[in-house]
Formats: structure tokens, C-alpha cells, sequence
């Protein structure tokens, strides 16, 4: 029997001839034995690997969040910032932004007067605001002033001034748009205020 014309399988010719070949530029043959049949177990001897990473990548996040400047609804004009929590929506839903501009009409003023900002897209925090708006009046429509970051509370309806700013802290313009005799009383309490903040 000739064994001329056999062809031998390379890992066989490489089990040979494993201490007599050179290897030029070709990845080693790798034997099945050599295979780590769990090669996750190498992960596991970090434990709370994942733990550290995941909160890092949220607070990186958090911290580019924070860093974008806010989003408002008018062009600043008179430097009176409205807050409002509207959860769903990108400023304020429609018929509560008319209700809003019959208000600023009222007491001469427009939307280009204002910046109206949703507290529930990107949580308005007091010294930021300032920095980038620099309000002379802030409105808030639902938050109260700890939303805000304010380090005083004051009562509704009641003008508050406190470092070079005028507060009004009000009730949530679904409130006030109630077919309710109370709405109505509420309403006319938010004119009063606003009389007196803008000197109408």
C-alpha cells in the first residue's frame, strides 16, 4: 500500500510536527481541548463590574442634561419666565396657551414678552434660570417655589420679592379654567396680582 498520494489534514500534520515547524504569520492552531468551554467565567472575576459601570454612564448623562440650556416657548423680550408642568407635552397644550395670551394681552404684554417653560421636560432649577434668562418676574402655574430650588416658601396669590426677582406662585391653568364659581374667584384673584406686579 503507497501512501504517496495521502493528504494529511492540517492539524494532524501540526500535531507532528508541533515542536519542528515555524510558524510565519499564521494564527496557531488551536485545539479543541484548548478552548475554554465557559470563557464568560473570565468576567466574572470582577464582580460589580456592571454595578460601577451602569451609574457612571447615568450620571454622565444626568450631567449633560443639566448642562443643555433650557427650551421656552416666546422670545424673553421682558424678562418674565412662566413655568408650567405640562407631563407629554413639549411647552404647553393649546387652549391653556390662548388662556395664557388673553392674560398677557391684559396687561399689554405678548408672547415675544415671555419664555415659557415646561418644568416637566427639563426641571427648572432657579439659579440656572437666572443665568440664562435672567427674569425680572417668574409665574409659576403649578410648581410651587421648592420646585424651583427657591429656599422660601410663599403662598399662593402673593407677590414675592426676593433676590431681584419677582415670584407669583399661582394655581395650575387647569384649575383656573374650571367652569366653577371657585375658578372664577381664582381668576379674578390672579388679575389682582397681576395689576399690581405690572403696575397696570
Amino acid at each position: 500500500m503507497s501512501f504517496k498520494n495521502t493528504v494529511l489534514q492540517d492539524f494532524i500534520i501540526a500535531e507532528l510536527y508541533e515542536h519542528s515547524l515555524i510558524q510565519t504569520g499564521v494564527p496557531p492552531f488551536v485545539k479543541p481541548a484548548d478552548i475554554d468551554p465557559e470563557p464568560e467565567e473570565q468576567f466574572r472575576e470582577i464582580p460589580g463590574l456592571e454595578q460601577r459601570i451602569v451609574p457612571s454612564v447615568a450620571e454622565d448623562l444626568q450631567q449633560e442634561l443639566v448642562l443643555l440650556p433650557y427650551r421656552y416657548l416666546g422670545k424673553n423680550q421682558r424678562l418674565i419666565s412662566i413655568i408650567t408642568n405640562y407631563p407629554g407635552e413639549p411647552y404647553i397644550p393649546e387652549e391653556h396657551l390662548q388662556f395664557l395670551i388673553k392674560i398677557l394681552s391684559a396687561c399689554k404684554l405678548n408672547l415675544a414678552d415671555v419664555a415659557i417653560l415646561n418644568n416637566s421636560v427639563a426641571a427648572v432649577e432657579i439659579n440656572k434660570l437666572k443665568k440664562e434668562l435672567n427674569p425680572a418676574f417668574v409665574l409659576l402655574f403649578g410648581p410651587g417655589p421648592s420646585d424651583i430650588g427657591l429656599p422660601l416658601n410663599f403662598p399662593l396669590f402673593k407677590p414675592q420679592f426676593f433676590d431681584g426677582c419677582n415670584f407669583l406662585s399661582l394655581h395650575a391653568i387647569a384649575v383656573l379654567l374650571e367652569e366653577t364659581d371657585a375658578a372664577k374667584g381664582l381668576k379674578k384673584q390672579l388679575w389682582e396680582c397681576l395689576k399690581k406686579m405690572f403696575s397696570i
